[in-house]
This record gives structure tokens, sequence and C-alpha cells, in this order.
């Protein structure tokens, strides 16, 4: 509700209950004759005519100033009229409550121009009386207290209407200062809450890109871990196969160059009676020495398949190197998360290729096991080939003591060969124990890039549900920005 209107309204109220008073007052003094019923009728009109127009004007429009001055001018003419007809001295007072209702208007020029009117006109009163000679010596003090209430209540009704309307005026600008304060802060704060929501807006935008990278994060490691363990259990597996395969090479090696040793030795011992007929061993001594020089050039196969498995190994070991610093590179990339995601991928993937040259030199060493497996079953044909013709020899040595010197150094040759071959047979089953030991290293690194990787997809997934709860509570604060801005 306006201030005009509650003034308005107070003013009112005042002004009813003093003519409700008044009227009542008169009343009584027609009733005992002292005033007439002509006089009263006349005092009603001039005492109610004012608040019921000020009533009227309050239901059509309450903050209207016209209604001030209705009342200001209709208790003026009421005041006029029952100061020029009373018949006590005391009516000069029925200025009194107005003087003292007017200040809520905060109107310094209404108070001060109805408090004027009323000093003057009780002034002209006294004017009047003392002209028609109606002050005598009792009434004369009545006059000078008349004058001094009026004047004094005129001042200080002034007094208090400046006063009020400064008060008014001071707090009206301290509330229009506070207004201003509160408008400057609302705009801050929706200055702030602007920023706020654009800032929340851009850290859901990046959580929601963080969210997707972590999605995809996950889901790669989640197949490094399956590929990595898949490839984890066949480099063991295949492991297992090749050790198991290359140790039977190595034994059946093994019992051909103890065959061969037991042949060479019995040859010795033929060759000892071998002493007769020369020239019918002969024949059988060119088909001895080819037989040697075959049992040759199969040893010579047999140590080029050595060399070739030698390079095989330092394949696999430069691929068990390569493997091990891509561990390495593997845990640092997992460890940072986020965009590094990305690097440990490609990282996956070297990973993979290594493992696939790792198989695929394992197959060639499979393979040339193979040859050499080949390769010894020709050396011990030959030989068996070489024994009967050495007891061809040895029974035509009863005949003839040169052929015993011809086998014997035949026999001198391949007994150096033999032990060519046990050196090699040795060397095989060293090299088999150090592929069995890179092999192991080598599933050793994959199961430590599975237990990574497993790792790493349970830190993505972990940050996953922290970052979509995060963006849950950005979006509470950005609705909660929106809120204040609305």
């Amino acid at each position: 509700m306006k201030i005009e209107v509650v003034a308005n309204k107070i003013t009112i109220i005042c002004y009813t209950i003093i003519a409700a008073v008044l009227s009542l007052a008169y009343l009584l003094e027609v009733a005992n004759g002292h005033r007439t019923i002509n006089y009263y009728i006349a005092f009603l009109l001039i005492t109610l005519l004012p608040p019921a127009i000020g009533w009227a004007c309050l239901r059509l429009d309450g903050s209207s100033q016209r209604i001030r001055y209705i009342v200001v001018a209709g208790y003026a003419i009421f005041y006029t009229f029952v100061l020029f007809t009373g018949n006590v001295a005391s009516v000069y007072c029925y200025a009194l409550p107005m003087l003292v209702v007017l200040p809520v208007y905060s109107d310094l020029k209404l108070t001060a121009a109805f408090n004027g009117y009323c000093a003057f006109i009780n002034v002209f009163q006294v004017i009047v009386l003392a002209v028609s000679d109606q002050i005598d010596a009792q009434r004369l003090i009545d006059v000078k207290i008349q004058l001094a209430v009026i004047l004094l209540v005129a001042l200080f009704g002034i007094f208090v209407s400046k006063l009020t309307g400064d008060v008014h005026r001071y707090n009206h600008d301290q509330m229009l200062e506070e207004k201003r304060k509160v408008t400057d802060s609302l705009d801050d704060v929706l200055a702030i809450s602007g920023r706020v929501i654009q800032a929340t807006q851009t850290i859901k935008e990046k959580m929601n890109t963080f969210e997707s990278t972590l999605h995809q994060t996950a889901e790669a490691m989640h197949s490094v871990h399956v590929g990595t363990s898949d490839a984890s259990q066949t480099m063991r597996s295949q492991m297992e196969q090749t050790d198991a395969e290359m140790q039977q090479v190595l034994d059946r090696l093994a019992e051909v160059s103890d065959t061969i040793a037991n042949g060479v030795a019995e040859t010795k011992r033929s060759v000892e009676v071998g002493n007769q007929n020369i020239e019918s061993l002969r024949d059988n001594i060119s088909s001895s020495e080819n037989v040697s020089n075959h049992l040759i050039m199969g040893m010579e196969n047999l140590e080029a398949a050595a060399k070739k498995m030698n390079l095989i190994v330092e394949t696999i070991q430069n691929v068990a190197d390569q493997t091990t610093l891509l561990a390495l590179n593997a845990s640092i990339e997992a460890a940072r998360a986020g965009e590094a995601g990305k690097g440990f991928a490609v990282v996956a993937d070297e990973i993979t290729n290594l493992a696939n040259q790792t198989k695929s030199a394992t197959v060639d060493i499979t393979s040339l096991i193979h040859s050499v497996s080949d390769e010894l079953t020709d050396v011990a044909r030959t030989v068996v080939q070489f024994m009967d013709s050495s007891k061809k020899q040895g029974e035509l040595a009863f005949q003839t003591i040169q052929s015993f010197h011809e086998i014997s150094e035949n026999t001198q040759k391949i007994d150096p060969q033999s032990e060519i071959l046990g050196t090699s047979v040795s060397n095989l089953s060293q090299v088999n124990v150090h592929i069995a030991d890179n092999l192991r290293n080598i599933s050793s690194i994959m199961e430590d890039t599975v237990a990574r990787a497993s790792e790493t997809h349970h830190s993505s997934e972990d940050n996953l549900s922290i970052v979509e709860e995060v963006s849950h509570l950005i979006g509470d604060l950005h609705k909660m920005a929106d809120g204040m801005v609305d």
C-alpha cells in the first residue's frame, strides 16, 4: 500500500472521529436547549459533508492529492463556523486535532497554510470581538490564552511538519540509495550468475568430452587386456610346445651322436682284423670314401643349420628387448590416463606386432629344427651305409693287410667328425636353454602387461564414475544459476 493512501485514510478517519464526537456534543446542547435545531442541521452539514466527500474520493482513488485539500478546506470552513458561532471561548481548541493530524502528509506548505489560517482566523475573531466591545477583563485573559495556544500550536505544527518532511525525505533518499545498492548487487549477482552459467556450460561440455574419452579409453584398455591375455596364453602354450619339441630333437641328436661314436668304435675294432685281400677291398674303399664325403656334407649342413638357429635366437633376444621397452612405455602411458590412452593404444599395437614376430621366430626355429632332424636322419642313413661297407671291408680285411691301413685312415677321418657332432649337439642344448629362458621372460612381460592393462581398465572405470558424478553436480549448479537469473 502506498504512503499517500495510508496518509489520506488516517486523515479521513481522524476527521470522521472529530466530526462524530462534535456532532454528539452539539446534539446534547440542542437537547439542553442551548442550540436550535436549525443550527444543528447547518452544523451537521458543515461538519459531516467534507469527510463524506473524502471517503468517496478515497474509494475512487486512494492516492489522490485532492483528498488532503478537501479535508483541509472542509475543516477550515467547519472551524470558521464554530469559531464565530460558538457560545464558549474554548471552541478555538477545535483546531488542535487537525493541527496534530496534518503532519502525516509531510507537506510543509499545506500544514503552514492551514496553521496560518487558524492563527489568522483566531486573530480576526479577537479583532471582531474587540471592535464589538465584547472583551471584558475576564475575556481578555481567555483571549490571550487563545492566541498564545493557537500561535504556539501553529508554529510547532509547522516545525513538526518540516521535521517530518525532512525525516521522510531522508528516509526516502535512504530507501532510494538502498534500492540502488540492492539493484547494483542484483546486477552483480546476475552478471556473476551469467558467468557461472557460461562456466558451468563450458565445464559441462568439457566433462562430456572427457567422459567420452574415458569411455573410449576404458573400451580400448579392455580390448588391450583381452588381446594381451590371449597373446600371453598363446605365447605360454607355444613356449611349452617348442621347449618339448626342442628337447625331443636334442635327445634324438644325442642318440645319433652316441650311435656314431659306437659305430666308429666298432669300425676301429673291425679295422684291427682287416689285414687281407686288398685287391678285393678297392671297390669297397671307393664306396667308403663316397660315404665319408656324404657324411661330411651332412655334418656341414648340420653346422649351417646350427648357425641359422643362433641367428634366430638373436632375433628372439632383440624382440625380448624391444618388448621390455614397450612394456615400460605402456606402464608410463597407463599412469597418465586421459588423452594418454591413445598413446597406450599405439604401444599395445607394437606389443602385438612383437608378439607376432616372436611367434614367427618360433615357427622358424621349429622349421630349422625339423631341417636339422632331416639332416641328422640323412647322416644316420649315411653312417649305416658306411657301417655296412665297413663290415664288408672287415670281412675282406682278413684277406689283405694293406686294406687295414686304408680303413684305418678313413676311420681317423670319421672320428673328428663325430666329436664335432657331439659338440654341436651340446651347443644346441645350450641354445635351447637360452631360448626357453627368453620365452619365459617374454611370457612374464606379457603377464605383467596384462596385469597393468587390467589395472588401467579398472582405473578408467573408476574415473568414469567420478566424471559422471561431477557432470551431475555441474548440471545441478547450472540449473541453480539459471534459477538465479530467472
